[in-house]
């Protein structure tokens, strides 16, 4: 069984995941200018080849953005703390509701 990870490892990794994901957003977005700008000034001879970069960064799980995500969940669900089941009588003084 591997060791629950600590609060400040699982926020350091969550802080990394969201380095990577604007990485990867500055990435598209520079794709989408260049390709923008490619229509604009060279009838779009360069569009193609730009698209194909974006293509493959897609076909590669460049970002891998949904393997985080999971990552994260699972670590939620084996290591979440251990829920009470709802009791009539909570409140101050367990004062019926």
């Amino acid at each position: 069984m591997t060791p629950s990870p600590t609060v400040a490892d699982v926020a350091a990794e969550a802080e990394f995941q969201l380095l990577v994901a604007k990485d990867y957003q500055v990435w598209l977005c520079a794709l989408a200018r260049a390709i923008h700008l490619s229509h604009m000034h060279d009838g779009g001879c360069q569009a193609e080849h730009l698209a194909s970069l974006v293509k493959y960064f897609d076909d590669t799980n460049f970002g891998n953005i949904e393997s985080s995500i999971e990552q994260f969940q699972k670590i939620e669900k084996d290591h979440s703390a251990p829920q009470k089941t709802t009791s009539r009588n909570r409140g101050a003084g367990g004062a019926a509701c």
